[in-house]
């Protein structure tokens, strides 16, 4: 799939933002790294499920990052999508007995915050 077919079919799904030839430095935690072929920043569900069934059929290398922190893109580069989850997806819910379940867009201080709430 070339690089405009891929703009359009990205941006004819609802609930997704992105980003093409991307400096992952300015997106991640530790502020370093290359450069990503696209960064799609996915509202909810439904937008991932769409994108998802997308992609395999390109053959165009995908990874989840959830939020994107503690990430490194290798100086070289990701020649395909980065998915990082909105916080549509994130999600923070005590299950009891020492357990909670945590959506990938979830932020590590809100993750951490319900421990503390929890006394874990």
């Amino acid at each position: 799939m070339n690089e405009p077919e891929l703009q359009r079919a990205i941006g004819e799904i609802a609930g997704i933002r992105a980003w093409f030839d991307v400096d992952m430095a300015r997106h991640c935690t530790f502020r370093t790294g290359g450069r990503a072929r696209v960064l799609a920043e996915v509202a909810h569900e439904r937008a991932l499920a769409k994108l998802l069934a997308l992609l395999p059929g390109t053959g165009i290398p995908w990874r989840v990052i959830g939020r994107g922190s503690n990430i490194l893109v290798r100086d070289q580069g990701f020649p395909g999508v980065l998915i990082r989850l909105d916080q549509g997806l994130a999600g923070i819910r005590s299950l009891g007995q020492d357990r909670v379940r945590v959506g990938g867009g979830s932020p590590l201080a809100g993750l951490l915050g319900e421990c503390r709430r929890q006394g874990w």
